[in-house]
């Protein structure tokens, strides 16, 4: 552009030039400030829409490098979850071995037992079935071996044997979430411990008691048996 305007300067001589009505320094004056302000506008804009690339760049390459970490954060985390599975199965396999073996050699006592007819042996040994079946998880069986015992100790009129057949079958139906069923067992365990004058059972009746109505949210009635409990605990 400049170089136009430069010949331009240099040839005003031109016919068309002379015969046009053009001021030509005014002319050429206009021209470079229009062809400036034109320039300017442009360098602005291409400044602009640089600056815009760049930071669309970078948001780019931050976006890329969060996604990055978010993954490596994933895959770290899977990772840990994995170990932390592995390690809790491997615990409650070697915690469970043990109640297992101790589950066989009950069944192997209550078998024996049953082969002799001695009855409350046999509902002794259904109620230490039921409690390791208790502590195995494994609910349905241990409220069938409480049942049995309780009918057995019943006919034999073994009072101890029905309050502890009641106190586990309390204690089965409250983890199974039945915590009326686990309730009226505990009460009628309790009574059973009041009439054969047994302070053993009568404190553990009274703090199953307690956890059982904690767990429907009746907490002051919870707190009365847990501090008849505590007394009892202090006189034994």
């Amino acid at each position: 552009v400049w170089r136009v305007v430069r010949v331009l300067q240099q040839r005003s001589d031109l016919p068309f030039l002379q015969q046009s009505a053009i001021n030509l320094p005014v002319f050429l004056s206009a021209v470079g400030t229009a062809v400036i302000g034109a320039l300017a506008f442009i360098a602005i804009h291409l400044e602009r829409l640089q600056d815009t690339a760049i930071a669309a760049a970078a948001r780019a390459a931050r976006a890329e490098a969060e996604r990055d970490a978010t993954g490596r954060a994933y895959e770290e985390t899977k990772r840990l979850l994995a170990e932390r599975t592995d390690f809790i199965d491997l615990l409650a396999h070697e915690i469970r071995q043990p109640l297992n073996n101790a589950s066989a050699a009950l069944e192997a006592a209550l078998e024996a037992s049953r082969t002799l007819n001695r009855r409350k042996a046999t509902a002794r040994h259904l109620i230490a079935l039921g409690d390791s079946y208790t502590d195995l998880g494994e609910i349905n069986h241990a409220i069938d071996c409480y049942e049995q015992a309780l009918s057995l100790a019943s006919s034999t009129r073994d009072r101890r044997g029905e309050a502890d057949a009641r106190s586990g079958l309390g204690q089965a139906h409250y983890l199974a979430g039945a915590l009326d069923f686990a309730r009226r067992y505990h009460s009628e365990a309790l009574d059973l411990a009041y009439q054969i004058g047994d302070h053993r059972v009568e404190a553990v009746a009274l703090g199953n008691l307690g956890v059982t109505h904690f767990g429907q949210g009746e907490v002051r009635t919870a707190s009365s048996f847990f501090e008849q409990q505590l007394k009892l605990a202090r006189e034994l």
